[in-house]
């Protein structure tokens, strides 16, 4: 057997340790991919599962926030309705007062009921909680919105805080308030699906709510009514017996309050007044309910948010724990490549022991060896 310092032994143990050395490289670099695209692989899909989880939660978040706002729009609309209720409150009072000037507190108090219409009809249909329910039907609004995913949906009952009404007079005819225009229509028939072409005029007489109506006498417990219409004479003035039915808050326009006066109703003041009180006290109750609605969503939508918040943080630690427990793994394969390393070069240096295995070994056992003793 050739000795180690033999030139030509101590080349051929040279190559020996160069063929191991190459064959252990490529072995530490596979085990060195495979240990970090096993530790990527796992992270990142407990990663992808969370994105998956924040994903939900946020789409349930959303939602939440959109019943939200629309509520908010509605009680918005509330405030401007409290707004034009109280204004036609001091109408009243100040047409009362000695000296007033009683036409045009009428007048501004008709363009507050045409406010507190416009308002309570203002919102779309599938968001409206106050109005936009039909004109002489009046069914209450409601609002449904999605909770889920799966098509699971919560209904919010609203309530018609508009204000309006329609006489059925004696002859079988339908008359209707135009609140745009502060007008009254007679109608031969009357259809509330939204189409104005199924509705018949009888004629194109509109009288005016500010000097083409006057209240003869009215019986609020039956609605019993006999009004005139122009009543400073002409070939349209007619007197009109029918039936008032009334809708919502149950405000009616000044003129059906003998124009705020008591000259031909003694009891025209203490109604006006008594059904605007009433009025308040309805808006107000309804905005406690639609706050607390309100309240509740957003209490939802803030636990949602601390959901994501909380999934978010989870997301961080797994993405750093990946990285930690990658570059664990990367330094652990390291020392144990450096201890083949150390140990090949024990072998080399005390070549005389084992002179008969290198003469013997072929490269993948000799690397098999090593990689049995640190893997």
């Amino acid at each position: 057997m050739v000795g180690i310092l033999d030139a030509t032994g101590f080349t051929a143990s040279n190559s020996l340790k160069t063929l191991v050395m190459s064959k252990m490289q490529e072995s530490y670099a596979k085990q060195l991919d495979d240990s970090s695209d096993t530790t990527a692989a796992e992270g990142q899909a407990r990663y992808n599962r969370i994105l998956d989880d924040v994903q939900v939660v946020q789409s349930n978040k959303s939602r939440l926030s959109l019943a939200a706002m629309f509520v908010a729009d509605n009680l918005k609309n509330i405030t401007a309705i409290k707004d034009a209720l109280f204004d036609m409150k001091v109408c009243v009072e100040k047409a009362a007062e000695a000296g007033a000037d009683t036409s045009y507190w009428a007048e501004r108090f008709d363009k507050g009921l045409r406010t507190v219409n416009s308002k309570a009809d203002a919102l779309p249909r599938n968001t409206n909680l106050l109005g936009n329910c039909g004109q002489t039907v009046w069914n209450e609004p409601s609002m449904a919105y999605q909770t889920d995913a799966y098509g699971s949906t919560t209904t919010i009952q609203g309530k018609y805080i508009g204000s309006d009404m329609y006489i059925d007079d004696s002859n079988g005819k339908k008359w209707v308030p135009d609140w745009g225009s502060l007008t009254i229509q007679q109608y031969d028939t009357y259809s509330n699906t939204g189409n104005s072409s199924a509705n018949v005029k009888t004629s194109t007489d509109s009288p005016s709510f500010t000097n083409g109506l006057r209240l003869d006498s009215f019986t609020e417990a039956t609605g019993a009514i006999t009004f005139t219409t122009y009543p400073e004479g002409g070939a349209s003035s007619q007197s009109v017996t029918g039936t008032v039915t009334r809708g919502g808050l149950d405000v009616m326009p000044a003129w059906m309050y003998g124009g705020l006066t008591t000259t031909l109703d003694a009891t025209a003041m203490t109604r006006a007044t008594a059904d605007i009180n009433t009025a308040r006290s309805q808006v107000e109750a309804f905005e406690a309910t639609l706050k607390a609605v309100h309240s509740g969503i957003k209490g939802k939508e803030g636990t949602l948010a601390a959901s994501v918040e909380a999934m978010n943080d989870e997301g961080m630690n797994v993405l750093r724990d990946t990285y930690t427990a990658s570059a664990i793994r990367r330094q652990d394969v390291q020392a144990r490549y450096q201890g083949m390393v150390m140990t090949l070069q024990s072998m080399m240096d005390s070549q005389n022991s084992y002179a008969s295995l290198f003469a013997g070994a072929g490269v993948d056992k000799m690397t098999g060896l090593l990689y049995d003793g640190y893997f």
